[in-house]
């Protein structure tokens, strides 16, 4: 608060602070800082919520082939071209791109929170050949994905309360 201090979350009773404008500041590692100014009047007891958002990076998928399917740490996030990027936490990923007559193409990506990628893929036709099994999201290799890293506990709502009198 104001620049200083004051604890972890959740505190135990009010924070005391005289009237007139604070700038409150909320930090934790892996999610994105939560800052907000209130204006308190002398004797105002005022109790605010808050919610962190995870951090996120963005990462662009492009290929050579007009709707080739995207899935990342295998989960689909549809057809090429994606008309917005696709919002990951930060740390590993594994990217796939499959196209019907192309080979298939993956890549294994690390993100830094609020960094930006863009991956560009070049699909190869297939040689002719006797057909590969298919699997039922269209895969002929639908069970090679590796294990998706793991993620930050999605049980933590993210909503912290914060109380303070003035």
């Amino acid at each position: 608060i104001d620049g200083r201090a004051v604890g972890k979350t959740p505190i135990d009773g009010a924070l005391i602070l005289g009237p007139g404008e604070h700038r409150i500041e909320i930090t934790l590692p892996g999610y994105d800082t939560y800052a907000r100014t209130v204006e308190l009047t002398a004797g105002e007891t005022r109790a605010e919520g808050f919610k962190l958002e995870r951090s996120r990076a963005e990462l662009r998928v492009l290929a050579n082939v007009a709707g080739a399917r995207v899935s990342v740490d295998g989960k689909q996030m549809g057809t090429l071209p994606l008309e917005e990027p696709i919002l990951v936490g930060p740390g590993p990923h594994f990217v796939r791109v499959v196209a019907d007559g192309h080979e298939i193409a993956e890549r294994s990506v690390d993100l830094s929170a609020g960094e930006k990628r863009t991956l560009d893929f070049t699909l190869v036709a297939q040689t002719a050949g006797p057909a590969a099994p298919v699997g039922g999201n269209g895969d002929p290799r639908p069970d090679t994905d590796p294990q998706p890293p793991a993620q930050l506990d999605e049980d933590d709502d993210g909503l912290h309360p914060l109380f303070w009198v003035g």
